[in-house]
């Protein structure tokens, strides 16, 4: 699980990338992490950057209040005291546990689950009917969620996808039915695996 830090200082004692400037981390948020922690002090320059956030996005504060809890919540997910990093380290863990089951073949998020060995795949405990091109498309879409993938890497190695029309209804098709998926010119599509936690 790829996580992201933007604070003063270099203050975390588990595994993720640190920057400490608001250059930095304009540079750094647009590759895909799957949580973003950050300084309260720094919320302008997330709100400015948020629409590039695909993960989690986790504040911590010196001091939290009524009216910094309801800010924080506004644009992000949790917001905790630094004297609270122990609850960050539980709350990443779970987000990896709840988010990435693909050792075990499934992928679970909301009220789906996948079964990427059977290839059945489920909404509210229901079997879903999709059509062959949807489910290779998902489950390429899947195996590739820590990514955006092009239309073009689609249409070159997702079987019954032959062209990059057939793409963009696919994708339309898959939204309708409850799977969010993500768009960002240039890039491609990215699965959205976020659930509120």
């Amino acid at each position: 699980m790829r996580v992201l830090i933007f604070d003063y200082a270099n203050w975390a004692d588990f595994n993720g990338e640190f920057v400490s400037s608001e250059e930095e981390f304009f540079d750094r948020v647009v590759k895909d992490y799957d949580v973003v922690i950050v300084n309260f002090d720094f919320l302008s320059s997330l709100l400015a950057a948020r629409h590039l956030i695909r993960g989690y996005v986790i504040f911590i504060a010196s001091f939290v209040d009524e009216v910094i809890y309801k800010k924080a919540l506004s644009v992000g997910d949790f917001c905790y005291q630094f004297d609270e990093v122990y609850k960050i380290k539980h709350r990443l863990k779970y987000i990896e546990n709840k988010l990435f089951k693909a050792k075990s073949g499934i992928v679970k998020w909301g009220n789906f689950l996948v079964n990427l060995q059977t290839g059945n795949i489920y909404k509210d405990k229901e079997l879903l009917n999709l059509t062959l091109a949807e489910k290779e498309l998902l489950f390429y879409l899947l195996k590739n969620r820590e990514r955006f993938v092009s239309k073009e890497e689609i249409v070159d190695r997702v079987r019954g996808i032959d062209s990059l029309n057939s793409v963009k209804v696919i994708i339309s098709s898959l939204r309708k039915k409850g799977f969010e998926v993500d768009n960002i010119k240039n890039l491609g599509y990215k699965i959205n695996l976020k659930e509120q936690l």
